[in-house]
């Protein structure tokens, strides 16, 4: 069992540069990880403290429901974008 931990801050960072390809391999990984009976760990990391753990996801349920929202955060900033282009 392997879990994957993602970095809420790059995470975030990823979307908002658009940069698509680090944002499709997180989902990826994290799709791997589930399947296999491995968890999602979403940290807050901190440059002079531990790490917080935001959020697991375990479940496929779990899984399909962040990547929804995900993909409505993506679908959001691309109309916003265009409001304000």
């Amino acid at each position: 069992m392997i879990n994957f931990i993602i970095s809420v801050s790059d995470f975030q960072d990823a979307i908002t540069l658009k940069n698509w390809g680090l944002v499709d391999a997180h989902i990826e990984w994290a799709e791997k990880a589930v399947k296999n009976g491995g968890k999602v760990i979403f940290e807050q990391r901190y440059e002079n403290a531990s790490a917080d753990t935001i959020m697991e996801i375990s479940t496929k349920e779990d899984l399909k429901n962040w990547k929804n929202k995900v993909s409505e955060v993506i679908e959001l900033i691309e109309k916003i974008k265009k409001e304000n282009g």
